[in-house]
């Protein structure tokens, strides 16, 4: 790989794991996308958990985000006119 590309993926999050480019997100990536797809975030987590990979154990860890889907209310009044004719 070009470390041209190298350098813009890493400044984008993005990162080999295993010959794989795997997107990896700040916490404050996550709410905004949580919250640009309409809902209200309640709460963000860190999450931390033990895997193994390649016979080692090693120390993962991911975002969990509660939220909530926004409630769309429209309230649309008409007024209508009657005419006596």
């Amino acid at each position: 790989m070009d470390e041209q590309a190298t350098v813009a993926d890493m400044r984008m999050g993005v990162l080999q794991l295993d010959g794989v480019r795997t997107k990896h997100y700040f916490k404050e990536e996550v709410e905004l996308m949580v919250e640009e797809r309409g809902f209200d975030l309640i709460e963000t987590l860190k999450i931390e958990y033990a895997q193994e990979i390649g016979g080692t154990a090693v120390s993962s860890w991911d975002w969990m985000v509660v939220a909530k889907r926004r409630v769309w209310r429209f309230c649309w009044i008409a007024r209508i006119e009657f005419s006596a004719e």
